[in-house]
């Protein structure tokens, strides 16, 4: 699924919950919602990994939140890290669940049969060993990815997908967190 896929299918699951909540939907190719408080925004988006996505590798999608001055310049990444708004907790439910998902995901990755990928038309890759030297780098990846200290998770709460049924389940998953989470995180800006 390519991160446009993604986005839109992502954003039918939360766009009725921020529009609840009284946040707007900001323009952009990547599905972004804010809300004015008391003279500043709270911002909430969804990003896809640089990397894109492979049919048989998978992606990442992150949420973040952060709080910034009314008619800031509305950018992501280092620049907001100082205001981002923790929406995990260390050690929480949401942790876990987030990790039990990704490793649903990497060991759906694991077990694709590699010649499956030789014989599909849409296959990128010359020959078995080019494509080998590709899924152990892709597997180191998601080991090390799977190994990450929660503390990295609390604030971009990075969701490895694979297909269509794993963009589904983190759907439902952000619908449940912000339907708790959208109340304190606006009331922590009054």
């Amino acid at each position: 699924m390519k991160s446009a896929q993604v986005y839109k299918e992502i954003s039918k699951y939360l766009s009725p919950i921020f529009k609840e909540h009284g946040f707007k939907k900001i323009s952009s190719s990547k599905p972004k919602w804010f809300k004015q408080i008391k003279g500043k925004e709270l911002h909430v988006y969804l990003q896809t990994d640089k990397y894109p996505w492979e049919p048989y590798a998978g992606c990442n999608v992150r949420v973040q939140v952060y709080l910034c001055e009314k008619d800031a310049e509305r950018v992501e990444g280092s620049s907001t890290r100082s205001n981002a708004k923790r929406l995990f907790e260390r050690g929480s439910e949401e942790i876990d669940q987030i990790l039990s998902r990704n490793s649903v995901v990497i060991m759906k990755i694991k077990n694709i049969n590699l010649e499956d990928i030789l014989n599909d038309k849409n296959n990128w890759y010359d020959d078995l060993d080019e494509l080998k030297l590709f899924y152990e780098s892709k597997v180191l990846f998601i080991d090390k990815f799977a190994e990450r200290d929660s503390i990295e998770i609390m604030m971009e709460a990075e969701m490895l997908y694979l297909d269509e049924e794993d963009v589904a389940f983190w759907g439902n998953f952000l619908v449940n967190i912000f339907q708790y989470k959208l109340p304190s995180l606006i009331n922590e800006c009054i």
